[in-house]
């Protein structure tokens, strides 16, 4: 009897440890058990929504088209994480269930659908939604020293990054005309600041922006060489001409996409080709803008129409203006866009596949053999300023789960010594130094 009145007074040892453990989790984290405890945090953390609806009515031949089975999706990257909410795919009112996440040959995140090819003829009617979550860490507004920039040359650049984005390729090719004027413009200089601020000096004193893009003969991005002889050009048309005379002199660059939050603007339609083109849009400011590679520093953005300090001079037509810097290229990086703007990342184009897909689908719409109609919306949801916030709540069964495993480990030490102890029931050892052995391994654990 008195045997058995001891073993119950050794069992509290157990719940009474466990309220221990659940005191010091309370304690730690100021009386709140669902908390965990960082030092400061600089930066904004931001959740927004973006979703889109697409239709595409096929009215005649597109073999020629790409991409009619994908959408591209926004990737995770350093500064944002994305979550697929919903994604549907219908054709003629069926719904294809069957997907895929895949990249291309840039890692660009594609979503794909398993359609089958004959699906995709004339009187076709292709339906697609996606929605997602994106959280995306702010990036500080002064965010990179360009010291090291001043003093660094060509020949500092790695042979294998050179061979990957510069120099003449099928997927990216320099006519004669822009190379002859890179050359021009480089006058000899090895100095890549020297060289890459005569290039945005040419660009932007030759290339007038348009504030109306129905003056554009395009919709979609244009050729380097369109850019040049037209002599107009928007976000994309400016960077991948800047993209192709540093890749004529062996400066690696690429270009990149993303969606500027514009939460104050209004609802945004765009009608062209006929009405095969339709594009609806709220709180979405798409741009592009340059990567270049500088040894020292890495990747960094270039962006000639979308940086602070610019001024604009109004070309002859209203609708035209040049953007000036009168700081030269230096404010193009770090108060670009990239920095200031905060864009969420899309998509990197290191070929001009980016714009022969684009063409085509545009010219399927002039053809009248697509009708192409887009409505599309980022909102943001949260935002919470890092700076000041110390305690990340953290879901209560996370806490709760560790404290059964703790008492877990306990039960089984427990029950592994009252073992080791009855085998030895004769031996000098007793309940005082039993508990010892319990509190001893109990402290080597802590």
């Amino acid at each position: 009897m008195k045997r058995g009145t001891r073993v119950n007074k050794e069992t509290l040892i157990i719940p009474s440890l466990a309220l221990i453990v659940l005191l010091s989790f309370w304690l730690i984290n100021g009386g709140n058990v669902c908390t965990i405890v960082f030092g400061e945090v600089d930066g904004k953390i931001t959740y927004y929504r973006y979703w889109c609806n697409m239709t595409l009515k096929i009215q005649g031949d597109v073999s020629d088209l790409k991409g009619l089975n994908e959408v591209m999706m926004f990737p995770n990257t350093s500064r944002q994480t994305v979550f697929l909410k919903e994604a549907k795919y219908v054709i003629n009112g069926k719904e294809i269930l069957k997907k895929h996440i895949s990249t291309d040959e840039d890692s660009n995140t594609i979503l794909v659908f398993d359609v089958p090819l004959n699906y995709l003829k004339n009187g076709t009617v292709i339906n697609i939604f996606f929605d997602v979550l994106i959280v995306q860490r702010n990036m500080p507004k002064d965010n990179i020293s360009l010291n090291n920039f001043y003093n660094v040359s060509l020949e500092e650049i790695p042979h294998q990054l050179v061979n990957a984005y510069a120099g003449n390729k099928s997927t990216w090719i320099i006519s004669d005309e822009i190379y002859t004027l890179s050359r021009k413009l480089a006058d000899k200089s090895t100095s890549i600041f020297e060289i890459l601020n005569a290039f945005s000096k040419w660009i932007e004193d030759n290339i007038p922006y348009p504030l109306n893009q129905s003056i554009r003969n395009m919709i979609g991005p244009q050729y380097p060489d369109e850019t040049y002889r037209w002599k107009i050009g928007d976000c994309d048309d400016t960077s991948i001409l800047f993209i192709t005379m540093c890749r004529a002199v062996g400066v690696p660059s690429f270009l990149q996409l993303g969606c500027i939050p514009q939460l104050d603007m209004s609802w945004h339609v765009i009608v062209m080709h006929n009405g095969n083109y339709i594009h609806k849009s709220r709180g979405v400011g798409w741009h592009a803008w340059s990567m270049v590679y500088i040894p020292k520093l890495g990747w960094i953005p270039v962006d000639l129409t979308y940086f602070s300090g610019a001024y604009f001079n109004v070309a002859n037509q209203s609708s035209l203006i040049y953007i000036k810097s009168p700081l030269g290229i230096r404010p193009k990086i770090k108060y670009s866009a990239y920095f200031i703007a905060n864009p969420i990342i899309y998509a990197n184009f290191s070929t001009l596949r980016y714009v022969d897909d684009a063409r085509a689908w545009e010219q399927a719409m002039i053809d009248g053999r697509l009708k192409y109609t887009c409505t599309e919306e980022l909102e943001v949801l949260n935002s919470i300023n890092m700076r000041s916030v110390r305690r990340v709540p953290i879901p209560w069964e996370i806490p709760v789960a560790l404290c059964i495993v703790f008492l877990a480990i306990l039960f089984g030490m427990y029950f592994k010594l009252k073992r080791e102890r009855e085998r030895h029931e004769g031996s000098i050892t007793d309940y005082r130094s039993y508990t010892g052995q319990i509190l001893t391994i109990l402290a080597c654990t802590s």
